[in-house]
Formats: C-alpha cells, sequence, structure tokens
C-alpha cells in the first residue's frame, strides 16, 4: 500500500494526452470532523481532488523564516489533511493558491492582492515544497504526500476574489500577470516535474472584472508567461450543455457552448494548444435562472450531458472539477452536492462514479 501511495503521489494530474479526469472539490466537508465525508468522497472514485490553500488561513502573521515550512507562523495542517486523504484514496491533489494575509497587503480583506508579488511567489514555493513528496516536518516519521498540480489565485477577473480592479478590469490583469510569473517560477525552482496553472479565470467578468478573452488580452500584454494550463471555471448561468462553438453571448461570456474560442485564443497567443481544466463545475439542485428547479434527476441528465459534451468536443480539456459532495444545507445557494445535507445519495452520485471510472 505504502508503495501504491507514493507512486500515485509522484504522478501529475493531467499528462499531456490524458483523457479528461473527474474531480471533486468540497473544503470545508473535506476538512471537516464529519464521520461521512471521506467515505463518500472514495465512493465516487475522483482521480482528482481540488483544494483552496488561503496564505491568509495558513500565515495570519507574518513568518519570520517565510521560506521555512516549518516557521511556527504557518498553519499547514488543513491543507496536510487532505493531501494525506486525497493520496489514501488514490487521488491527485490540486491545490489552488489564494488570497493574501492582511500584512501583506496593506491591511485589508484577503481578496486585495499583495503589495509585493515575489511575496505571493515565495509562498507558493513554501507550499510546492512542503508538499514535494520529499519534505518530512519535523517530528513526523514520513515526508508528506506530493502535490504536483497548482493554480493561481481564483477566478481573478471577477472583484468578488480580486481588488483592486481598476478600468474595465485592466489592474487586476497586470496583477495576475505578476503573480502567475511569480508562482510559477518559485514552484518550479523546489519542485520542477510540478504543472502550474493560470486561473481559474471565471466564465465571465462580474464586480468590474472583464470577461474571459479580454481579461486574457490584457494578461498577455503585461508579460503575463505562456501558463502550462488555463484553469477555467466555466458556468453555465441557465444554459443547457450544447456544442455552440460560434454562440456570441452579449457579456463576452465563454461556456461549456462555445469553449473552442477560448482554445482559439490560445492557439493564436501562444502558437499552439493549452490544456484546460475546469477547476470548478455543477448543476444544483435548486431554483436556477432559465431552466427553473432543477430536480435531482434532471441534475443527473445534465451531469451526463456536460461530460458526454466535453468528451465529444473538447480534447484539450483535461480535467472537469465537480463542486460540492454534499450540499451545504437543505436550503443553501450551493445544493450542488451529489448528495443531499441529510447524506441520501442523489442520482448523480452514482453516475459521477460510473463517469470517473470510463
Amino acid at each position: 500500500m505504502a508503495l501504491a501511495l507514493a507512486l500515485v503521489a509522484a504522478v501529475g494530474v493531467v499528462p499531456a494526452q490524458a483523457e479528461l479526469q473527474l474531480g471533486i472539490q468540497d473544503d470545508a466537508l473535506l476538512t471537516s470532523k464529519e464521520p461521512n465525508a471521506w467515505p463518500y468522497a472514495r465512493g465516487l472514485g475522483p482521480q482528482v481532488i481540488r483544494y483552496n490553500i488561503g496564505w491568509e488561513q495558513v500565515a495570519p502573521t507574518k513568518p519570520k523564516a517565510a521560506d521555512d515550512p516549518a516557521d511556527p507562523a504557518y498553519d499547514f495542517k488543513h491543507a496536510d489533511t487532505m493531501a494525506k486523504q486525497t493520496a489514501a484514496i488514490g487521488a491527485q491533489s490540486l491545490f489552488t493558491i489564494v488570497n493574501s494575509p492582511k500584512w501583506a497587503n496593506g491591511n485589508r480583506a484577503p481578496r486585495y492582492a499583495p503589495a509585493d508579488a515575489d511575496a505571493y511567489g515565495q509562498f507558493c514555493g513554501v507550499v510546492a515544497w512542503r508538499y514535494s513528496g520529499t519534505y518530512t516536518p519535523p517530528g513526523a516519521l514520513a515526508p508528506l504526500p506530493a502535490v504536483k498540480n497548482f493554480t493561481v489565485w481564483n477566478e481573478p477577473n471577477r472583484g468578488q476574489y480580486l481588488l483592486p480592479q481598476g478600468r474595465d478590469g485592466q489592474t487586476a490583469a497586470r496583477t495576475f500577470a505578476a503573480l502567475v510569473r511569480a508562482c510559477t517560477d518559485a514552484v518550479h525552482a523546489v519542485s520542477p516535474d510540478a504543472q502550474v496553472a493560470a486561473g481559474p479565470i471565471a466564465s465571465r467578468g462580474a464586480q468590474g472584472g472583464a470577461s474571459p478573452l479580454a481579461f486574457l488580452d490584457a494578461y498577455r500584454l503585461a508579460g503575463g508567461p505562456r501558463p502550462q494550463a488555463l484553469a477555467f471555471n466555466p458556468y453555465m448561468n441557465g444554459l443547457v450543455p450544447a456544442y455552440m462553438p460560434k454562440e456570441a453571448p452579449a457579456d463576452g461570456a465563454i461556456t461549456l457552448r462555445n469553449l473552442d474560442q477560448l482554445e482559439n485564443w490560445l492557439k493564436k497567443s501562444y502558437g499552439g494548444s493549452v490544456p484546460i481544466w475546469f477547476t470548478e463545475f455543477a448543476w444544483r439542485t435548486a431554483p436556477t435562472p432559465k431552466l427553473g428547479t432543477i430536480s435531482p434527476a434532471k441534475q443527473a441528465d445534465l451531469l451526463r450531458k456536460t461530460v458526454d459534451l466535453v468528451r465529444t468536443h473538447y480534447s484539450y480539456a483535461k480535467l472537469l472539477v465537480w463542486y460540492l459532495v454534499r450540499d451545504e444545507s437543505p436550503t443553501s445557494y450551493w445544493r450542488s452536492g451529489l448528495a443531499t445535507y441529510d447524506w441520501q445519495q442523489k442520482p448523480a452520485y452514482g453516475l459521477y462514479a460510473t463517469l470517473a471510472a470510463k
């Protein structure tokens, strides 16, 4: 078993020629003491589990030795749990490194960019070293499992997640370019075989942010590096999954329907295909614009159609992460779990397990 886990931990999450892999994300549940959390996650058979590492949560006070994962200012307990439990069920970890602490951003909210992108990069490097597969924490008997896949920030083209946005989101794009460069360089300095994806980018801009292609234009103009992969959250906003490559929404949205436009931008900009990772997606069993209330049966139908669409038309899409194992509550907005809050498996639970096994 130990050898098997070591082999799992050493493999990259999305090899260049891989078929579509399915993942899950449910940070609050999977770091809780809920006894059903990991058994239900294991039952889904995901290849990938995504987790957001909040810099402001890991380092609420400034470390004295910021390059040292063992600095007492760092609190990695939740990330350690995620890495260990994910490896134990035979899945790969994908860590999204988000936010900034007050000491790094001028005493502001976590969504504000750090004053120095290199400080964010330094934290990325500490995370990559801790989960390099060779790092043994003080007092431990074995190294932590390897995490070889990372994404930079979360939905930087939405003011909800990155500030300041500036005029038409231009400031955020420039900031993001610096963050991607700093994080990518720092991760590769300590873990050369790791993959670092830019994003995830939101499917549409909001709170002062730009649409995906406008944001990426500004990112590239600001000197943003060619990413190893582009992370993307392709929420549909009430549209059904269908192949509509020429669809041009008024808000500039890129979704699962017109994704070729994003891939064409990547090819034109970088002279070749760039893998796309869908790092957050779901259908909620709740009232949904244009679709009404989605029943559990309809959720399963939409899940099947979503995966069929991606596997049929988007060979460059390597990963699809479903958001939530269990509904947040019986009445919350996020009733996108594959199980209800009281642990009743929805039809999509078994379907997901079947699709993940293909």
